[in-house]
């Protein structure tokens, strides 16, 4: 299951009181049978760190760069925590018995990838007007504040792999993924970390393939996807196969930095195995789309 980022909270504070929402629907899917691997967004708080930091630094005349590796790390161990906690706390309120654990993981990425020649993804905190509405927003890059744009390169595979198959079939709930992962290369046979935000929806994908998941849900601000989104001949769509995906998306139906990039990667992991579905919606409606009442299921038409 992957959350974005802003369903989050930015501060503390309220990443606390948002976590108490986020983590409802995945006690759901443990409540009915389901092993769950929980995925995180986090532009916006990987920003506001990051100028935290650059702040700090100036301040105290230090030489040194932000390194964005490090912002990711500490919104991994961050948000981590407090999903950890009351993902605990509600599994404790249902007796069930589960231990939840944060993993921080890394994700290799090629040094090579001509998304660190030309850079795409933006981030930045949003309008606090904007965070509030509820299938108005679409484009996650649009209406931020205080903006940067970083690399974005495709996640090859994840460094800790096997440790998260060993606790997921151990029972355990994981946490991992968190803002993308922390982009890593080799260099000289070591890891070595890149300046780059990894899309946190290709991250997911590649997570849920690592860990033989059957679903991959994606929580995003809207209850569903649409076609001809915004206009008088918007169409929600209940299903889509991949093949109609495939199509629309070469229509130019699904924004970049928006959409697109949740509709690439459920392609790509329903593509993966087959049987395999993926389910786009908000949070809101995360309770009904697990018994398939609500958002947008994505399944492979041929099989």
């Amino acid at each position: 299951m992957a959350l974005g980022g802003n369903v989050l909270g930015t501060t503390p504070n309220e990443q606390v009181i948002k976590a108490r929402k986020a983590i409802i629907p995945v006690v759901d899917l443990i409540e009915l049978g389901h092993d769950v691997v929980l995925a995180h967004g986090g532009g916006p708080q990987i920003k506001a760190i990051y100028d935290a930091l650059t702040a700090y630094a100036k301040l105290n005349n230090w030489n040194e760069e932000v390194l964005l590796a490090d912002c990711i790390a500490l919104i991994q161990g961050g948000i981590g925590y407090h999903l950890q906690s009351c993902l605990a706390k509600e599994l404790q309120r249902r007796n069930i018995d589960k231990h939840v654990l944060t993993v921080l993981n890394q994700v290799v990425v090629d040094r090579e990838d001509p998304a660190f020649l030309t850079k795409t993804k933006t981030i930045g905190t949003y309008e606090q007007n904007d965070v509030q509405k509820e299938n108005t927003i679409l484009n996650e890059q649009e209406n931020l504040i205080n903006e940067m744009v970083v690399a974005s390169p495709k996640p090859l595979y994840l460094v800790e792999k096997e440790l998260i198959r060993s606790l997921l079939e151990n029972g355990s709930v994981v946490i991992a993924g968190g803002g993308g992962g922390i982009p890593v290369f080799k260099d000289k046979g070591y890891y070595v970390s890149a300046d780059a935000i990894i899309d946190k929806d290709a991250a997911s994908c590649l997570l849920a393939d690592a860990v033989d998941a059957d679903y991959l849900f994606i929580l995003t601000r809207i209850s569903k996807v649409a076609l001809y989104y915004g206009t008088s001949k918007q169409t929600n769509l209940s299903t889509m196969s991949i093949q109609e995906a495939e199509d629309w998306m070469n229509q130019g139906q699904f924004k970049e930095g928006s959409m697109l990039p949740k509709i690439q990667a459920s392609i790509q992991f329903v593509k993966g195995k087959t049987g395999r579905k993926a389910i786009i919606t908000s949070l809101e409606k995360s309770r009904e789309a697990i018994l398939g009442k609500e958002g947008t299921i994505i399944y492979d038409a041929s099989v």
